[in-house]
Order: C-alpha cells, then sequence, then structure tokens
C-alpha cells in the first residue's frame, strides 16, 4: 500500500479508534469438513471484515484474501482427508492482507458465502464439492460491503472478485533533483570540476534510463544550469506527485582521502522541525497525502498532529529502504563512506508523505574520485547503479495503482512449524541464496512465526 494510500487508512483507523473498533481481525479457526454430500472450508475471523477469493490454474489453487487480519489458526495441523486440498499456506502481504491459498489436487467450482454471528464474528463458507447447504447456526446480521447504504444478505452467495483493477494503471513517478545549479556551483574540486555540472550529467543518465523501463516515469527538478531554492524543489515533487524523490549530490571534505557514495534519509530532528512547520501552516494540510486536513476543525489539531507525525515515521521508514537498495547497487562496483543509510536534516528530505534520500555519489575533493566522477563513462555507471537500486527497492513496495504493483506484488511468508528455508524457497520457486539476501540472513536458521519476504518475481502465487 502507498504512502498516500496509508494515509487515508490512518485517518479512518483513528476515526474508529475514537469508538474502540477494533483495527485488526484474527482468523481463529479455518474448518475442513467432509461428508456425503459436500466437502466445505468454513473460516472464522473475529470480527468483520471484507474478503475475496478467486483460483488459479497450472498448478490448481484457491486464494483467498482476508483484509485487515492476522494469522492465529494452526494451519500445518489441518486434516485434508478425502477433500481436493492437498496442502496450505498463509502470508501477510504488506497492506495487512492475510492470504490464504489452498493449493487443489485438481480444478474445482467452489460455492461462497458469508454470515455474521451474533458474537460479532464472521464466518466464510467455501463448498469445494458438492450441494451448498450453508447451515444458519445464528441468525445472520446484514454485512455492510460498502460505506454506502447497500448490504448483502448472507444467504447471498459470493462470486469470485479478481484482483486486476479495471481503472488504466500508472506508471511510477521518480523526481530526480540535481543539486546546486546556476549562481551555486556546489562543491569544486582540484581541478576545477563543479558539482552542479557533475550532478547535472548522472541525473540526465538516470532519468533516460528509468523512462526507458516500462512502468516508470522520471521527471529532472532542473534539466539545465540554472538554480531552484530549496523549497522550490520539495513544491516541484510534490506538484508532479512524486513516488520518490532522489536528490543526486557529489561532496567535499577537507580531507582528501575521503572517499566513497553515502546516501541520506531524513533525520528525527528534521522531521520534528517539518511537522511544527506543517502544524503552523495551515495552507499545507490538504496536501498530506491526499488528505484534506483541512476538513479538520481548529478543535482536532491533536489529530493534525498524530496524522503527520504517522505520515513522517512511515515515509522515513520507506527512505531507509530504499537508501539501503541504493547502497546495495552502489557498493558493487564502488567503495561506500557509509557502509549504511545515515540520516541528518536536509531540507530537501522533509517531505513528510514521499520517500526521499539524498546520494553523495563521491567526494570531489578526492583527486581519484574527482576525475572519476568527471568521466561520462563514470557517471553511467553511477546512473545505472541507482537505477537498479530504485527497481529493486519498487519491486519490494509497488505503489497501488501503478503497473509495477501489477507485475511484482511483494509477499511476505510466516514461517510454519516444519518449515526450512529450503522448502520455503522451493515452495516460492526461488534459490536459498535469493530468499537468504532478500532478508539480509547470514545462516539458514529460521524461527516459529519469523516473518520472511519473497521474491516479488519469483513468487508463487
Amino acid at each position: 500500500m502507498g504512502i498516500k494510500k496509508r494515509l487515508f487508512v490512518l485517518l479512518f483507523s483513528l476515526w474508529f479508534a475514537s469508538y474502540g473498533w477494533a483495527a485488526v481481525a484474527k482468523l481463529n479457526d479455518v474448518q475442513l469438513t467432509s461428508d456425503t454430500l459436500s466437502k466445505s472450508i468454513v473460516i472464522t475471523t473475529t470480527h468483520n471484515i471484507n474478503y475475496k477469493w478467486f483460483l488459479l490454474a497450472n498448478p490448481n489453487r484457491l486464494i483467498v484474501d482476508l483484509a485487515d487480519t492476522h494469522l492465529q489458526a494452526n494451519l500445518p495441523k489441518l486434516n485434508f482427508g478425502n477433500t481436493p486440498i492437498k496442502s496450505v499456506r498463509a502470508g501477510l502481504q504488506k497492506n495487512q492482507v492475510l492470504r490464504l491459498v489452498f493449493d487443489l489436487n485438481y480444478s474445482i467450482k467452489p460455492q461462497v458465502a458469508s454470515q455474521l454471528l451474533q458474537d460479532g464474528s464472521k464466518r466464510i463458507s467455501i463448498v469445494l464439492e458438492g450441494k451448498a447447504n450453508f447451515a444458519q447456526t445464528a441468525q445472520p446480521i446484514p454485512e455492510v460491503i460498502s460505506r454506502s447504504t447497500k448490504v448483502i444478505q448472507t444467504s447471498s452467495l459470493t462470486k469470485p472478485v479478481m484482483s486486476m483493477p479495471t481503472q488504466e494503471r500508472r506508471k511510477v513517478v521518480v523526481v530526480i533533483d540535481p543539486g546546486h545549479g546556476g549562481k551555486d556551483p556546489g562543491a569544486t574540486g582540484a581541478r576545477g570540476t563543479r558539482e552542479k555540472d557533475v550532478v547535472l550529467a548522472i541525473s540526465k543518465n538516470l532519468a533516460a534510463l528509468l523512462n526507458n523501463t516500462p512502468g516508470y516515469s522520471a521527471i529532472l527538478t532542473r534539466d539545465g544550469d540554472y538554480f531552484i531554492e530549496l523549497r522550490g524543489r520539495l513544491k516541484l515533487a510534490r506538484k508532479d506527485k512524486a513516488d520518490m524523490f532522489v536528490a543526486i549530490h557529489a561532496d567535499a571534505y577537507i580531507n582528501q582521502d575521503a572517499r566513497g557514495s553515502s546516501v541520506f534519509a531524513l533525520s528525527a530532528h528534521g522531521a520534528s522541525s517539518e511537522a511544527a512547520r506543517w502544524l503552523a501552516e495551515r495552507e499545507n494540510y490538504s496536501e498530506l497525502g491526499g488528505v484534506n486536513l483541512n476538513q479538520l476543525n481548529d478543535k482536532d489539531n491533536m489529530l493534525r498532529s498524530v496524522l503527520i507525525d504517522l505520515s513522517q515515521n512511515a515515509t522515513i521508514g520507506s527512505s531507509l529502504q530504499l537508501g539501503s537498495a541504493l547502497l546495495n547497487s552502489l557498493g558493487k562496483f564502488n567503495s561506500l563512506h557509509h557502509g549504511k543509510v545515515e540520516q541528518a536534516p536536509f531540507m530537501v528530505l522533509k517531505s513528510p508523505d514521499i520517500p526521499s534520500v539524498l546520494v553523495e555519489t563521491g567526494f570531489l575533493s578526492n583527486p581519484w574520485e574527482e576525475q572519476n566522477l568527471r568521466n561520462p563513462s563514470y557517471q553511467q555507471k553511477i546512473a545505472s547503479a541507482l537505477h537498479e537500486g530504485i527497481k529493486d527497492y519498487f519491486s519490494q513496495n509497488p505503489p497501488e495503482g501503478t503497473l509495477i504493483a501489477s507485475t511484482a506484488r511483494p509477499q511476505r511468508y510466516i514461517v510454519a512449524r516444519g518449515d526450512s528455508v529450503a522448502s520455503i524457497a522451493q515452495q516460492f520457486r526461488t534459490s536459498v541464496d535469493n530468499l537468504k539476501r532478500m532478508n539480509n540472513m547470514s545462516s539458514s536458521a529460521i524461527s516459529l512465526g519469523q516473518v520472511l519476504l519473497i521474491p516479488a518475481s519469483t513468487h508463487a502465487y
């Protein structure tokens, strides 16, 4: 789920919380039944949730997605017995959707219905084979399926809901900010190499690579030698509805031996000062992730503060993840000044809802690095590394409604009893090395309940 959509969810969650409503349900029971009349799956959650289901072939699978739900039932103990099911697995996706995957021995035509029970729990009945006979063990309650007045009776059968929306999917927007420009040359090397020229060349190369990659659109804050004030760069990113902001710079230091690339995300101090500014300047309220805070009256200042804080925390977390992907890619051919993402209160990193990083490509004060940074071939290598890092990040964090999201949806898998790294890798058609690298694992040791990231391009769903 993208930053902007998360803000809507956070706003509604805070509103729900004021009425004491729970935010996340638990899947506390899954039963398989088999008799002479039918073979069924019965799923029970602690309270009402939205869900969808669909079938996949080659191999045959039944997929059930449960919104805002965490796993509590013990799936490995299920007895598949005389049913079409041969195995089941569960994975918690990024947007709090619990996905159940039932591997089938053969194709089926399920019938599905749900009901709310008097205690507030929800029961989803899936008839795999045989005649549907949804027993009314409790008085059903009409199930609200939208914020409108439309309701669906629990006796009605649901139809398969495919996950592909009908609207046209958009491209991921990456705003690239070449530092300095015009009257501000930035750092200058001993041979007269100017930072503003180097970073503009690298930025143009990066923009060309992204624009030639399906699903991406790159926008430069400047495409020539002119100056843009720092706040103006942030405004351009917001105007272009950026999914990511990458500032490109080159460093300088009094010690000529300093060398290597660095990546910065916003610090806590920078976030605090920006939060205060957003609270003080009301005209910014309508810009926060598409949430119109102008609709909150003056008594809701605490809610504004909480929303800004939540947005910043989520954005900084995404920025750190992006920075790690960039460092990993840069480190494959270049030395790193710091092996982890640093944090600083740089102005260009202060968008509260756009993941933002500042990349120091190298040190112009280092004679060897100055020679490299002025070399067009080396500039292209830097751009290529950043390009790979950006793609790696979005492969695991595709913004909702984008082409990237439709082709590479990341997934999380919860380790169950009896699992091993090798068996999970085999299940999701990837290698042990890929799985370990994705999860920064130095060994193959895993524990019950541990959440593992599955490479998006290889997972079995």
